[in-house]
């Protein structure tokens, strides 16, 4: 048991180490210097982190990856939204601390984008389905299963944790403000390039 749970650590780490559409967009959020919207960010990626955590726990990522319609309907919202965000991010301008940065709607608004970006991201459904069906055996009993998910998600917290205390550390902070529009124009044309890439393997 031990063994299966330091291989999903291990695994789960060197994802969530790859850059991708969820660590975009914390560092777009984090180059506004508004801290409780970056926050907000993470909680909407965790959230939907966890949701697929418990989905593949319960084997619906799996019936929902051989379902051919269904998942190409996940793919194709997928690909989408991170279109959606990229051209939003492309377009946006420059913001500095104040109140629009900080108020509870940008807040409501980042949780939302953090979590429908990753919710709707089919890598993450694939990554956890390839995970949960390679390395835990069929036969291993839900409570196991859910301790594996509930270590992941801790391990997942701590990880957004220390990023973020990394992207808020004095020098670097005040280079991404600087930097904000460059930013925002290379993470756009990134999330645009990554829903295209997903539309593309489904045609």
């Amino acid at each position: 048991m031990s063994e299966v749970l330091f291989t999903l650590l291990v695994i789960n780490l060197l994802g969530m180490l790859s850059p991708g559409p969820d660590m975009i967009m914390v560092i777009r959020y984090g180059s506004t210097g508004a801290k409780r919207t970056t926050l907000c960010c993470i909680l909407g990626i965790m959230t939907g982190f966890c949701a697929h955590l418990l989905l593949a726990v319960f084997g619906v990522s799996l019936l929902i990856s051989q379902a051919p319609l269904l998942f190409t309907v996940v793919k194709y919202l997928g690909a989408g939204y991170l279109i959606y965000l990229g051209i939003k991010a492309w377009r946006s301008k420059s913001k500095s601390l104040d109140s629009s940065c900080k108020g509870p709607i940008k807040a409501r608004y980042a949780y939302l984008e953090g979590l429908l970006c990753n919710l709707l991201n089919p890598k993450v459904l694939i990554f956890l389905v390839a995970t949960f069906t390679q390395i835990v055996s069929p036969d291993t009993s839900t409570s196991s299963k859910l301790f594996f998910a509930a270590t992941i998600a801790i391990e997942a917290i701590v990880v957004w944790a220390l990023l973020m205390k990394f992207i808020y550390s004095g020098w670097l902070n005040n280079w991404l403000q600087k930097n904000q529009q460059r930013i925002n124009k290379l993470s756009g044309g990134i999330l645009v390039g990554l829903g295209s890439l997903i539309g593309i393997q489904m045609s």
